[in-house]
């Protein structure tokens, strides 16, 4: 029973496909809790297009001078793993 466990384990983590983005950090708030606050209409749509079939996962608490992936736009980001939904 124990190599079946970690036979099943195995799998779901070598199937389980991390895509890393980098996104600015105004985004963070939208991703980690949902809160929209700070977005316009136009980032919200631009993050939910971004997103399409995605789930955010984790980020990295290290901000650096980067272009958006998903505005297109110079600024201070964070880098994300998505994962597929």
């Amino acid at each position: 029973m124990c190599c079946r466990m970690f036979v099943v384990l195995n799998k779901l983590i070598t199937t389980a496909m991390f895509e890393q983005a980098v996104v600015l950090e105004c985004f963070l708030p939208y991703l980690v809790n949902s809160d929209a606050t700070g977005l316009n209409e136009q980032g919200l749509q631009q993050v939910d297009t971004y997103l399409n079939g995605y789930r955010y996962v984790n980020h990295i608490d290290s901000p650096f001078y980067a272009k958006c992936e998903i505005t297109g736009l110079r600024g201070m980001c964070v880098e994300i793993e998505l994962v597929e939904d």
